[in-house]
């Protein structure tokens, strides 16, 4: 399996930016080695309310009949909250390089 980096490397290879593209995105965003640390030193916090944060999401969207209707069964919602605490958890868990994240 693919590291997160190497993930992202191939994406933007196939989508054709260059790493100095990417250099030039992330300067333009500030994203800088400050901020890796900063998403580093949250990852733990986070991580312990990930599930909080996720039934709040939850609770909100299914609060609107309009996104409800499109999540009809409670298959199709856990398998909707799980794919959300996946990318949740991505955001932060253990950069320690500036590469870019496809997920971010």
């Amino acid at each position: 399996m693919k590291s997160l980096d190497e993930t992202a490397r191939t994406i933007a290879c196939r989508i054709g930016l260059t790493q100095d593209e990417l250099i030039q995105r992330k300067a333009f965003l500030e994203f800088g080695q400050a901020d890796v640390e900063m998403l580093r030193d949250l990852d733990l916090p986070l991580s312990q309310m990930r599930h909080v944060v996720t039934e709040k999401f939850f609770n909100y969207l299914m609060a609107f009949p309009t996104l409800s209707a499109l999540l009809p069964d409670t298959g199709a919602v856990e398998r909707l909250r799980l794919a959300h605490d996946r990318y949740f958890s991505q955001l932060t868990v253990s950069r320690t390089t500036m590469h870019p994240s496809p997920r971010r």
